[in-house]
């Protein structure tokens, strides 16, 4: 199927939007190092954080990289990385101290769930513009297992 300009520059600016956020975080991942305290009712707290991160950005920049080359594996580490801003946000809020409860909700609000979104969102609706046209209406069986199901 061929696409269209307008679909190939929406690809593009999803693209452009992970290497941003991935490069953005690396300065977080920096703070995160120097401001952490060695242990916060849970040992390996500083390096729990920066490892979830650190693998956050690699897979912001995977999606980003594979955006670009319009690889079909884009869907898979699209949906991986949006996925993994999801369980960010949530340990982020849930562990925030009192003070930081505030922040750690605009940050998610602001940033973490709408680019949660948009990549779990685009990879669905890649995954559904992928199916022919007769084949729209998808049931959850066939997406789960890739089977078609037997009309019969």
């Amino acid at each position: 199927m061929a696409r269209t300009r307008r679909s190939r520059a929406v690809g593009r600016v999803r693209a452009w939007i992970s290497v941003i956020a991935a490069v953005a975080l690396v300065p977080w991942i920096l703070y995160l190092g120097g401001t952490l305290p060695q242990d916060y009712a849970a040992a390996h707290w500083r390096a729990t954080w920066i490892g979830f991160d650190v693998l956050l950005v690699l897979f912001l920049f995977a999606t980003a990289v594979l955006g670009f080359l319009r690889s079909p594996l884009l869907t898979v580490v699209a949906f991986t990385t949006g996925v993994l801003l999801l369980c960010d946000t949530w340990f982020d809020v849930m562990t925030a101290q009192h003070g930081d409860q505030l922040t750690s909700v605009i940050s998610a609000v602001c940033g973490e769930l709408p680019l949660a979104t948009l990549l779990i969102g685009g990879t669905l609706r890649i995954v559904r513009l992928n199916e022919p046209p007769f084949s729209r209406r998808m049931l959850l069986r066939e997406l789960v297992t890739g089977q078609p199901h037997d009309h019969r």
